[in-house]
């Protein structure tokens, strides 16, 4: 009730706002000297049908190609640093588990809450490497899109548009380098093969960045490189009136570093600690994590034949077709093909250690061969040295039919399906010698995914100024996940694991109302739901899953979504305002908890895995406004309020570091455990069900983390870019820029504890451009602020024993770029 009675107030302050920017429009009119100063109308394609962006009554955070370039965004991370309400950053590096967070929907473990697309078709895998070079512009659409871009996009989607092919011969070169061993080179070329017919467009790109911090380890793999290699080419045949064909390919191949972690020690924990009154507890440490020179910086990357960090093959392939009824109906349709071949080598400890070194060979001496190998696989050596092998590849179909949009009553109609698989193919370990044993006993997992749905919309326009939108989708996902095992003594000899199967079907609606008050004046509210799909656990968590009774599978999140929103004009069109309200409600979350048992060998194991057992609120509001303050000055701000905080939610994690009972109060009470839970004599069930109710009484007593911050987001975000040009002689123009970026401090887990402290970028530009050249000298992070982007809840095993090995707190954290300066230049033919 109080969420919705903030969302009134909200709504209420917007109109206000709003009501006094309707009056300042109409009283204005045209200035006396005609003001040429308007800024330009920015089309999107939200919806999957160009609008205007002040027309389309949904949030969205438009880039043009023009900010792409001036602010140099190279991928999503710094795409997040100017959009209200979007936080990503590349946690791991650039590997396959990418999360980002839009309007506080965060997640530790899991499928993302948004997904990215490539004009409107979904981009399976990591995003960070898609090529922004020459895009035309990147939406970021928030708040549920199931209705239209359908699965795992109920936080929102990230759109990349690209460039059409030209109708006129056009290219463009660009180079840019700067600190850090960075390079930047790009170019196109573009225009006709057949007059008025068939056109192409044709692209190739390099990225290197040198990373963050010297691998101590390894002089290959520092860490944070990254470096990619892509090609585009597209064509774009036009054969008669209405109809078009396109064709997108590309090609892109990654080589990065060791992962841009540092491990903050156990040493430095300062709450929490285990004593008397705190038995279960494995301390954790209080407060804003500490500055980089504190933590442990190294990956033992050296063990790999080729060094640690991401290598990936990337293959995609796109082909869509329009044609226009001469009465108005459209017919659009889509097929794409993507395949990617994926390798990872890292050192997980974060800190080049192995806390099983000890039991390798150890006492008695192991044999020698395949056999010996056996043996010494299950004492866990090597158990943080991994080599990784990945496979995935996926097909979608897309097919709309829209009706003509020039009649007051107009609907949508279409179909949906998705096919891919997801495989870990490898999980190598790395003896403490150097011996690589395939797959060292770990579990690698085949997954499949269909996804079937049909979606319809029907827009009316109730008069000119009032329309009402209602949008549906109607989706079954089959999902399949079979687990194997190759044997150390015959690696080409398969054990056969658990296999899983399961249908989750949604049904997801959105209704919108869009009020135009006038032509400069938009208002909108809209009621979405959204969901991310459920799915299985995987790996050797199956396993302890299965002996503690917990499911493997998990269900389907959901989420409702209620905004409203105004677009509005001001200055006869030389200021643009978008001013947005939102409250989300998250139920059945997909969330991260902890168990232990004892694993297939004997000892005595503990992992993370996911099931549905939280319920969070969102709520905020976001702001965008873009200026021409004059003929030579542009001024451009954003930012976002978000209040994220979790509903409900008994967390085991959070039971253990407040709670006052032992572990072995949860054992079934004996002779030798007379402090444990049920009776002695008692059946063995009785005695069960007793341990279970003692163990949610502890959870609910001490596990609640209720009123919490979700995790990872961040409660404020903003930033402010201004732009002056000065002509010079010549039709040459001196161009001074800057920006600030902003990001409040972003809590690790649900303890709300270790946060990461807020972080604040300082950029600048001055450069000289003409109509077809530009050269520029930039900054970024000028100030050189050190403040860890992402923070990962871990352990901390060094000079302990194998049997304590994970008993300890510790902290990964991911780096950032320090202080960066470089020079740029584009030319234009």
């Amino acid at each position: 009730m109080n969420s919705k009675r903030s969302l009134v107030a909200r709504s209420l302050a917007i109109a206000v706002i709003t009501a006094i920017a309707g009056q300042d429009v109409r009283a204005q009119g045209k200035t006396e000297s005609g003001d040429s100063l308007a800024l330009e109308e920015i089309v999107v394609t939200a919806r999957k049908k160009e609008e205007s962006l002040q027309d389309v009554p949904l949030t969205v955070t438009a880039v043009s190609a023009a900010k792409i370039e001036e602010l140099a965004i190279r991928d999503s991370r710094d795409l997040a640093l100017y959009t209200p309400g979007f936080s990503n950053v590349a946690s791991f590096g650039r590997s396959s588990s990418e999360r980002p967070v839009i309007r506080g929907q965060s997640n530790i473990l899991g499928d993302p809450n948004a997904s990215y697309f490539i004009d409107g078709v979904y981009i399976s895998g990591s995003a960070t490497n898609t090529e922004t070079a020459n895009l035309e512009r990147i939406e970021v659409i928030k708040g549920p899109q199931a209705a239209l871009y359908g699965r795992a996009t109920f936080a929102g989607a990230i759109n990349y548009v690209t460039k059409r092919p030209a109708k006129e011969f056009e290219g463009k070169v660009s180079v840019s380098g700067g600190q850090q061993q960075q390079l930047d080179a790009s170019a196109y070329v573009s225009g006709p093969i057949v007059a008025d017919k068939l056109f192409y467009y044709a692209a190739v790109s390099h990225s290197n960045y040198g990373g963050v911090a010297k691998n101590p380890y390894d002089s290959r793999s520092d860490l944070g490189a990254e470096r990619t290699d892509s090609g585009t080419l597209k064509f774009l045949l036009t054969p008669t009136d209405g109809l078009e064909f396109g064709l997108l390919a590309t090609h892109s191949r990654d080589h990065d570093g060791g992962i841009p972690i540092g491990l903050q020690g156990r040493e430095f924990n300062n709450c929490q600690l285990r004593s008397t009154a705190l038995p279960r507890s494995r301390g954790y440490y209080c407060g804003v994590a500490l500055p980089i020179s504190q933590y442990v910086v190294g990956q033992r990357t050296d063990l790999f034949p080729d060094g640690g960090g991401v290598r990936r093959d990337r293959d995609r392939v796109v082909f869509s077709g329009k044609y226009d009824f001469s009465s108005g109906y459209e017919i659009v349709t889509s097929v794409a093909h993507s395949k990617e071949k994926y390798a990872n080598n890292l050192d997980v400890s974060y800190a080049g250690y192995d806390p099983y070194a000890v039991l390798d060979p150890a006492t008695p001496a192991v044999a020698a061969g395949p056999a010996g190998d056996v043996t010494r696989q299950f004492r866990n050596a090597g158990s943080f040295w991994r080599m990784q092998q990945e496979g995935r590849s996926d097909t979608s179909i897309e097919l709309r039919l829209r009706s003509p949009s020039d009649k007051a009553f107009r609907w949508t109609l279409g179909g949906y399906r998705f096919k891919g698989n997801d495989d870990s193919l490898a999980d190598d370990k790395v003896f403490p010698d150097g011996r690589i044993v395939p797959n060292g006993a770990a579990t690698v997992t085949y997954r499949n995914i269909k996804n079937t749905a049909v979606f319809a919309g029907l827009e009316y326009d109730f008069t000119d100024a009032l329309t009402a939108t209602a949008e549906y989708r109607s989706a079954s996902e089959d999902k399949s996940q079979t687990s194997t095992q190759y044997t150390t003594a015959s690696p080409t000899a398969r054990v056969p694991g658990d296999a899983f199967a399961g249908t989750f079907k949604s049904k997801k609606p959105r209704f919108t109302l869009r009020y135009k008050v006038n032509p400069d004046l938009t208002l909108f509210a809209n009621v979405a739901e959204g969901n991310k799909p459920g799915g299985f656990n995987s790996g050797t968590i199956v396993f302890g899953l299965q002996q503690v009774g917990k499911p493997v599978a998990y269900s389907e999140e959901e989420s409702k979504n209620y905004e409203l929103g105004a677009k509005f004009k001001m200055f006869d069109g030389r200021a643009f305002v978008s001013l947005t309200a939102f409250d989300t409600d998250l139920t059945n979350q997909q969330l991260t908890q902890n168990i232990v048992y004892t694993s297939a060998t004997g000892s005595v194991a503990q992992g993370s895995y996911i099931e549905n057992v939280g319920r969070t609120n969102s709520k905020g509001l976001e702001l965008e406004l873009t200026a021409r303050v004059s003929e030579n000055f542009d001024l451009s701000f954003g930012g976002a309020y978000v209040d994220a905080k979790i509903k409900q939610y008994l967390n085991s994690d959070q039971a253990d570091l407040y709670s006052n009972r032992p572990t072995t109060a949860f054992t079934v009470i004996s002779a030798a455990n007379p402090g444990g839970c049920g009776t002695i004599g008692a059946s063995v069930a009785a005695n069960t069900a007793a341990c279970a109710a003692l163990r949610l009484l502890d959870n609910q007593q001490f596990g609640d983390v209720a009123g919490k911050r979700t995790p990872r987001s961040p409660k404020l975000n903003g930033y402010v870019v201004g732009k002056y040009t000065k002509p010079l002689a010549d039709d040459m123009r001196l161009v001074l820029g800057g920006d600030v970026t902003y990001e409040g401090s972003k809590y690790a887990q649900v303890h709300n504890l270790i946060e990461t402290g807020a972080r604040t970028y300082v950029g600048a530009r001055i450069g000289v451009e003409t109509d077809r050249w530009n050269m520029t000298l930039w900054g970024k992070n000028l100030g050189n602020d050190d403040t860890p982007l992402d923070i990962l809840r871990y352990v901390d095993s060094r000079g302990t024993t194998a049997a304590t090995a994970l008993t300890t707190r510790a902290f990964a954290i991911t780096l950032p770029r320090p202080r960066q300066i470089g020079i740029s230049a584009n030319y234009k033919f």
